[in-house]
């Protein structure tokens, strides 16, 4: 059985990608990316492994570079927080 809150966050995220899909300027990088974190929490919180715990800190990651870099470029955070994240999975595996 799905927790509640899973499902609030799931809807919220349908929500957002609805409302990206009126495409307002300057709201698809940002309401995709939350979209996606929300889908990937309630994915993590439903089926608890290492790769839904990637999957999830992948799109915090996006959604972070999203706000403070470039929507349309690759930025620094991208590969930092992706490097940091096998950093965490290798010293998780010891």
């Amino acid at each position: 059985m799905i927790d509640k809150h899973v499902n609030y966050i799931i809807l919220l995220g349908g929500i957002t990608n609805v409302i990206c899909i009126w495409q307002i300027p300057g709201i698809w990088y940002y309401g995709n990316s939350f979209a996606f974190v929300c889908y990937s929490y309630a994915l993590n919180k439903i089926i608890k492994s290492t790769v839904t715990m990637l999957i999830f800190a992948l799109c915090v990651s996006q959604l972070i570079d999203e706000l403070i870099g470039t929507p349309t470029e690759i930025e620094v955070v991208e590969y930092v927080s992706f490097f940091l994240m096998l950093v965490y999975l290798k010293l998780k595996k010891r």
